[in-house]
């Protein structure tokens, strides 16, 4: 399945390249550094945001991580996205928080629930920002669209409490083992899922600061940015069996913008985003590393200034 669906996306992406091949001779690519940098800051903000909720979703199962180690966990293990499988990024994230001495499953849990309520809101935001994308032959009207993504939305907030409960009965019941599903509130889980509508809106303002230090004046509005951006990166999560939503992200991202900024354009922004994403996730991970070596070290000098007082 992952052969055929990133190959069926490459293929797509190749043969737009072919047909609008004369216009790339003609595309300019400004790489302005400004923009691109203050993408890429807003881009690991995100990233921090990310895993302030994760962590705070913990409390749920009970248990709790500090920032910082929390945030070199999540960044090492969500580099392992792009490793086919689709189990090694929640195997890495079980095993770095049994080594920091929390529980394994809350902190796999989070992540899982994490995604689960970011695709919700994904879909609901690519709605909200529907007329951007001025699609001719989609099937629901922009009020229909809007109202079915809210819909869903309202509906996991309703039933996630109501099935982690009997969840935890029937297996109390019927196991042996014990096993902890996370304890929450509907109204809690509605301030999480409305807290997670913030990413979508920074990556898309990020995108838009990345095409414009790209392609400069034929960069996509904010509006398309956020539309496209958000509508591509659901599609990817959508397609799980695909490491990191590789070619299918890219192709989607293609297919929304070329009506609005050109073929040639959107061929390289999606590219060029994929490229500049991972470099971006890879200086986050190194800049959580850090901050984690950083407060490690920093108590052990401090006991061993103390010691001779």
């Amino acid at each position: 399945m992952q052969l055929v669906v990133i190959g069926g996306a490459l293929v797509y992406l190749w043969r737009t390249v072919m047909k609008h091949r004369d216009a790339f001779e003609h595309t300019r690519i400004e790489l302005l550094a400004i923009p691109i940098l203050v993408a890429s800051a807003i881009t690991i903000a995100t990233y921090a945001y990310m895993v302030y909720t994760w962590t705070r979703t913990m409390r749920w199962w009970g248990a709790a991580l500090g920032f910082r180690e929390a945030w070199r966990i999540w960044a090492l293990s969500n580099l392992a996205r792009f490793i086919p499988g689709g189990v090694w990024q929640f195997a890495g994230i079980a095993g770095l928080a049994a080594r920091a001495g929390t529980s394994p499953v809350a902190a796999t849990g989070g992540v899982v629930l994490q995604q689960l309520i970011v695709l919700a809101s994904g879909v609901a935001v690519a709605a909200a920002f529907l007329p951007a994308l001025g699609l001719r032959a989609f099937p629901l009207s922009y009020a229909a669209a809007v109202a079915v993504a809210i819909a869903g939305l309202a509906l996991i907030v309703i039933l996630l409490p109501r099935a982690a409960a009997l969840l935890q009965r029937l297996t109390t019941r019927f196991s042996s083992r014990t096993v902890i599903f996370p304890t929450m509130r509907a109204a809690a889980v509605a301030r999480y899922a409305l807290a997670l509508i913030v990413p979508w809106l920074a990556y898309g303002i990020a995108f838009w600061l990345f095409a414009r230090g790209t392609v400069g004046s034929r960069a996509p509005g904010l509006s398309l940015s956020i539309a496209s951006f958000t509508a591509a990166y659901v599609w990817g999560i959508i397609w799980v069996p695909v490491p990191a939503g590789l070619g299918v992200r890219e192709a989607a991202l293609v297919a929304l913008l070329s009506p609005g900024i050109g073929a040639d354009v959107a061929v390289i922004l999606a590219i060029g985003s994929r490229i500049w994403l991972t470099g971006v996730e890879i200086v986050g991970a190194f800049v959580a590393i850090g901050s984690a070596s950083l407060a490690q070290r920093s108590p052990r000098r401090t006991q061993h200034t103390a010691a001779p007082e």
